[in-house]
């Protein structure tokens, strides 16, 4: 699953959209996750292997070779290739993102405005396809709902929200703006209420980015109401270029929301900003590595409780990367206490398994060299 945002029985936020207790980094002790090699799994691609994902039980794990547009399934434990679906088979030219379904048994393939398609990976066999008709050019950003029954789409035209289950278009939120993040969490009040939260970002042009306003927000999906977000971020703080690309990331627990921003062309570093989910205020900025977001940030649980970042800088040889590890202070700031950088690991992309155990890393280390996948073991690093 794209988003690690899971159906929690923990603190709430109460009222429109709650009062939450975060659950800070400094509060609790945090611990930076290191990565401990397991394998090289085999396969690689001159270009790059799409974010590759985990199945729901672990087992196996999924990637789009980009060159051959084919898509690759492996045994982990094994570390062997188990299928090889071509894309004859699925009719993919690419991919805009993907996810295991529930049970694991297919994987649901999005590209542009083609329909949504449910491969039976096992099999080779499309035996579902649903016509989302998200969007001609680019599908910047989705998010599946934690029981995988909600589909969110950032799109040149809007968010549009599906009910995969119904096969029925819900709902086109922010209508006619174009968004580049999205993300849903859901968890249970204290009192065994079920909220349902949806973030989301835009991508802003020239104009846009240096107004800065209206840019995020964060919608209950059960009351319809949006709270806006970002409007008081200091003026000294706005990220601006000719684009600029907003991606959301709710904490665990929904008490806090992180907003990324990467501006193009790559002048300066990506950051993140830090949003009070409750309350909708900015709390705090950081500056990453790097020029390029590499993706979605993963909020990591106990033992680790932080957000992990991943940036990228290609404009020189070999390239630069960083996985940055930030927490959240007591007094709602953002620190990095860690960081690993292609001297170690060469990262494009980084996948968390479901439990934290584990994490799928592509690695480049320049326009020449091919993009290899590896697994690597998750666990605290030693102080």
């Amino acid at each position: 699953m794209k988003k690690m945002c899971l159906l929690l029985s923990c603190v709430a936020l109460m009222g429109l959209f709650g009062m939450g207790v975060s659950y800070g980094a400094d509060m609790v002790g945090s611990a930076p996750p290191d990565f401990v090699l397991l394998k090289q799994l085999p396969g690689e691609d001159p270009y790059w292997i799409y974010r590759p994902i985990f199945s729901p039980d672990g087992k196996l794990a999924a990637g789009f070779m980009h060159s051959p547009a084919k898509i690759v399934i492996w045994d982990l434990e094994k570390g062997t290739v188990i299928k090889e679906i071509e894309q004859s088979v699925h009719g993919m030219p690419g991919l805009d993102g993907w996810a295991f379904s529930k049970d694991g048994k297919m994987l649901l393939l999005i590209y542009r405005d083609l329909p949504l398609k449910f491969l039976d990976y096992m099999n080779g066999k499309i035996v579902k396809t649903l016509p989302i008709n998200a969007d001609p050019n680019k599908v910047w950003d989705f998010s599946f709902s934690p029981d995988m029954r909600l589909l969110a789409l950032a799109t040149n035209t809007g968010i549009k929200l599906w009910d995969i289950e119904k096969s029925a278009e819900l709902k086109v939120y922010v209508k006619d703006k174009a968004v580049s993040g999205v993300d849903i969490v859901y968890y249970t009040t204290p009192k065994g209420q079920l909220v349902r939260l949806m973030a989301y970002g835009l991508l802003l042009k020239k104009e846009q980015a240096k107004t800065f306003k209206d840019v995020a927000g964060i919608i209950n999906l059960d009351s319809g109401s949006t709270m806006i977000v970002l409007n008081d971020i200091p003026r000294d703080k706005v990220a601006s270029g000719d684009t600029t690309n907003l991606w959301v990331s709710f904490e665990r627990g929904g008490g806090y929301l992180l907003v990324a921003y990467s501006v193009f062309p790559p002048t300066v570093k990506a950051g993140a900003y830090l949003i009070n989910a409750s309350t909708g205020k900015y709390l705090a900025n950081h500056n990453l590595e790097n020029c390029i977001l590499a993706f979605q940030a993963y909020y990591l649980w106990k033992p680790f409780y932080g957000y992990l970042l991943t940036t990228t800088d290609m404009r020189s040889e070999p390239y630069k990367s960083a996985m940055e590890f930030l927490v959240i202070t007591k007094e709602g700031g953002l620190k990095v206490i860690d960081a690993t950088k292609q001297d170690k690991i060469a990262t494009k992309s980084v996948t968390i398994s479901r439990d934290q155990t584990r994490a799928l890393i592509t690695t480049k280390k320049s326009q020449a060299d091919p993009s290899q996948l590896f697994l690597y073991k998750l666990v605290p690093k030693k102080k």
